[in-house]
C-alpha cells in the first residue's frame, strides 16, 4: 500500500529526493569526519546545518500534510452534519410542527428530513397506564 504524499503539492518523488540527500549527507558527514582532514571545522557545521535544515523543512511538509488530511476530514464531516436551529412551532396540542410552507406536519417526519435522525416509536408507562388501563402494567 502507497503511503499517501506528505502535501498535496510536492510530489512524493521531490520528497524522496531529499530524503535521499539527507541519507547523503549524513554518510559524507560521516566519510568527512574520518578521511577529510583538510576541511576547516566551519565547513562541516555548514553542512551539518544544511542537513538538519533540509530534515526539519521535511518534517514540516510531512507535518501540514497531516494537517491538511486532518481538516479535509473534518470539513467532510461537518459538511454531512445537519443541525436544526431556531424556534420550530409546535402544536401544544397534537405537537406537529409548522413547516417552512405554513404546513403542518408530524414531528417524526419534520426531524428525519432535515437531519439524519430516525425514529423508533413506543409507549411512555404514563401513556400506556392512560391508554390501557385493563393492562395494570404501571403498578
Amino acid at each position: 500500500m502507497e503511503s499517501a504524499p506528505p502535501h498535496p503539492d510536492i510530489p512524493a518523488n521531490v520528497v524522496d529526493v531529499w530524503q535521499t540527500m539527507i541519507d547523503s549527507m549524513s554518510d559524507l558527514l560521516s566519510m568527512t569526519r574520518v578521511t577529510i582532514k583538510h576541511l576547516e571545522p566551519s565547513q562541516l557545521e555548514v553542512l551539518e546545518a544544511l542537513k538538519e535544515a533540509i530534515e526539519g523543512h521535511l518534517a514540516l511538509i510531512r507535518a501540514l500534510g497531516s494537517l491538511e488530511r486532518r481538516n479535509s476530514d473534518l470539513a467532510r464531516t461537518i459538511s454531512q452534519t445537519k443541525t436544526l436551529r431556531g424556534l420550530l412551532p409546535v402544536c401544544a396540542s397534537c405537537k406537529k410542527i409548522r413547516n417552512e410552507y405554513g404546513y403542518w406536519e408530524a414531528i417524526e417526519d419534520y426531524i428525519e428530513q432535515r437531519s439524519e435522525a430516525a425514529f423508533t416509536h413506543s409507549v411512555c408507562p404514563e401513556c400506556e397506564n392512560r391508554l390501557y388501563p385493563e393492562l395494570n402494567l404501571g403498578d
